[in-house]
């Protein structure tokens, strides 16, 4: 997560606005684009052309060209199967001059029925698409689902995460805790947000050019993985919580699984082998013609006019991150992700202020066993434990 966000930092996203466009589709196409991949990239390309007519229209450039990265998430806040769009886009666009120069031009706050233009026309492209593919949204549930003839029981895990069911036992369902866990949920209404027949649409986090911590965080969050390790906890009874984030609108602050519910739902959010995540488009796209002139966009200027305490000394920002990657070598070192994800050096010594170094490496077993024993320390890894038997009501049965 750390290592992406800093290599579209340092490599990727010139110095210009940057929006976040989030795209949620109905629980009915949710199922399908779990396992189609191919129709997920489809959907997303549907929703970035409309996305990028907007900026043209927006900017009144009819030539001009915007950029994203998205990341597709494929989970809920309740590790339900919810595969959705987090769309980081240059929000205006570039157009080439004769010299075949980038010149970039931001486009205007949108508006709420600016946000509901872009998802009508990402809502009726998507149902075309469906009706191209003989997948009408509307009969989904009638249509041939090759995930049921291929892995039964893996489509049951989809269907059941999606409604929050077990799928190996129909009668559980994971448990919410809260102050008014049933209570009516209540949505407030949002700005740049908008929501057509299961399809939401929000665009409300803008940044500025010069944010370029407010962009390393908005990243670092697309790239995120299902739940933070110190959000999950096991009961005595042997059930997994999982503690929100945020609380419902209902009041619901946990949900409790059973350990084979849990094990469902990490297994239905598991995306196919050598499927990528992360899209690249337009300007950003690695075949964009304007790429390589548009990564550098804005970078080692001064802006002038930014207020003190911001990132607007753009050659100190640039000199700062040179620092953390080494030129000649494209991988980032394990304390530079440290540094940037927590703000702690690992290699600055606390007693003198020098820099920490590798002396040696250890690998002769009796001499870690030496050292070990030395520190009162475990020397020996203990034997596992034999596995148990599955519980009774693991069966699964097809009809």
């Amino acid at each position: 997560m750390t290592e992406r966000a800093a290599q579209l930092i340092d490599h990727v996203f010139p110095y210009v606005p940057v929006r976040q466009w989030v795209l949620t589709v109905p629980h009915a196409l949710r199922y399908r684009l779990g396992y189609d991949h191919n129709l997920c990239r489809r959907v997303h390309e549907v929703f970035r052309r409309a996305l990028f007519r907007h900026y043209r229209d927006r900017c009144a450039q009819p030539e001009g060209q915007s950029g994203s990265v998205t990341f597709i998430q494929r989970f809920n806040s309740a590790l339900g199967l919810s595969p959705h769009f987090h769309l980081v886009a240059i929000d205006g666009v570039f157009s080439a001059d004769r010299a075949e120069q980038p010149r970039f031009t931001a486009a205007a706050e949108p508006s709420d029925l600016d946000v509901a233009a872009v998802l009508a026309s990402t809502r009726a492209g998507v149902a075309r698409l469906l009706r191209a593919l003989g997948l009408d949204q509307r009969e989904d549930e009638a249509a041939e689902d090759p995930l049921t003839l291929e892995t039964p029981a893996l489509a049951a895990f989809y269907g059941g995460s999606i409604v929050d069911r077990s799928a190996l036992d129909s009668s559980r369902s994971a448990q919410r805790l809260g102050a008014a866990p049933n209570a009516p949920w209540v949505d407030a209404p949002r700005i740049r947000h908008s929501h057509q027949d299961g399809f939401d649409l929000h665009a409300g986090r803008a940044l500025d050019a010069d944010d370029r911590s407010g962009l390393d965080k908005l990243l670092r969050y697309g790239g995120r993985p299902a739940s933070a390790q110190d959000r999950l906890a096991l009961h005595k009874d042997g059930r997994v919580s999982l503690t929100l984030k945020r609380p419902y609108h209902d009041g619901t602050t946990k949900i409790l699984f059973t350990p084979t519910a849990f094990l469902e739902r990490l297994a239905a959010l598991i995306p196919k082998p050598r499927k990528n995540l992360v899209i690249y488009s337009g300007v950003l796209a690695p075949n964009a013609k304007l790429r390589r002139q548009v990564v550098h966009y804005g970078r080692g200027k001064v802006a002038s006019d930014a207020a003190p305490g911001t990132h607007a000394d753009r050659e100190r920002d640039d000199e700062a991150a040179s620092a953390l990657r080494p030129a000649e070598r494209p991988n980032y070192a394990w304390a530079q992700l440290m540094q940037r994800s927590f703000g702690i050096d690992v290699l600055l010594c606390k007693h003198c202020g020098g820099r920490l170094r590798l002396l040696c490496a250890i690998t002769r077993p009796e001499t870690v066993r030496t050292i070990l024993r030395s520190l009162g320390l475990p020397a020996e890894v203990d034997e596992p434990a034999p596995a148990r038997a599955p519980p009774d009501d693991f069966m699964f049965e097809t009809a």
